[in-house]
């Protein structure tokens, strides 16, 4: 983390790949000509929200470049018309939301509703707060094992329709796998994977696949993401697109970015950013996205 002119405005260290995930959630909110997208979509609409829950510091820099970019708070904000009516950005460092709050700054006429703490416990003080008519978006980025299926579930049930459109960071490569050791004798985080897995007897019978080696590790990478999958249909959800897998240029797998929505309108936008936003690789893979994983 580097410090910007503004003391009090933070930069982030980001990989390349990054670049990649902001992308398409600024794709899907409008793009960058404000044409399609989750906001034009929803003109009509009276009110529309945001929400996001592992917001970091609102810019970040390209490692080992120069190239400073937006982060998801500060695309959130700059997107539309229409503009989000309330934002809420989340981040468990003081530090991180202390930069929030002076780029919250920039856009006085904005109601921006910046928050401190752990994403799933000050999730229900937003539900608290947020109606249940009006479109909302929220977009849940976590680094590792922080984002817990219960919050996801709480999001999920908050409307009694049109549920609220999520974009999630399934961070496997990046930080679930290395909890699951090929040793189940060295298994010490099965309470962390029972948080952030939809069911805790599903994802034993997948590692136990990795264990008595049955799966090659494409297999149980597959498998795991598919589990997280069928969670969020079993939470009522119409629509979750095949993932995107984000690799690093050196061709490595780091997560997925998945997609869950109630709205046709919604899968048709975001399906066309998961296929047609450039990769941050140094090389296109031969396969559509959906056959990467």
């Amino acid at each position: 983390m580097m410090t910007s002119p503004n003391p009090s405005r933070l930069v982030g260290d980001v990989g390349q790949w990054s670049a990649e995930k902001l992308q398409l959630l600024r794709c899907y909110l409008g793009g960058d000509n404000n044409k399609g997208g989750f906001l034009p979509a929803t003109q009509r609409a009276r009110e529309r929200y945001y929400i996001d829950l592992f917001a970091g510091s609102g810019q970040n820099r390209i490692r080992h470049t120069s190239d400073i970019i937006d982060g998801s708070p500060l695309i959130s904000v700059k997107a539309g018309p229409p503009v989000f009516t309330r934002l809420y950005w989340v981040d468990a460092e003081e530090r991180n939301v202390a930069s929030l709050d002076a780029h919250r700054l920039d856009h006085p006429n904005r109601q921006i509703t910046t928050i401190v703490g752990d994403a799933n416990v000050r999730v229900d003080d937003i539900l608290r707060t947020l109606p249940k008519t009006f479109p909302t978006f929220a977009f849940l980025d976590p680094r590792g094992g922080e984002l817990r299926w219960d919050t996801v579930a709480k999001l999920s049930r908050h409307k009694p329709s049109n549920k609220i459109e999520l974009f999630i960071l399934f961070a496997y490569n990046q930080g679930l796998v290395r909890l699951m050791p090929h040793d189940p004798n060295r298994m010490v985080h099965q309470d962390v994977l029972d948080r952030v897995m939809p069911d805790a007897a599903s994802w034993r019978r997948i590692y136990a696949t990795r264990v008595n080696k049955q799966a090659t590790r494409h297999d149980f990478r597959r498998a795991m993401l598919d589990e997280y999958v069928r969670g969020l249909t079993a939470l009522g959800y119409a629509f979750v697109p095949s993932p995107r897998l984000i690799r690093a240029p050196n061709n490595r797998p780091l997560y997925f970015m998945i997609f869950a929505s109630d709205h046709r309108a919604g899968d048709k936008i975001m399906t066309w950013c998961l296929e047609n936003v450039e990769s941050a690789r140094k090389q296109r893979s031969l396969f559509g996205y959906q056959d990467e994983y």
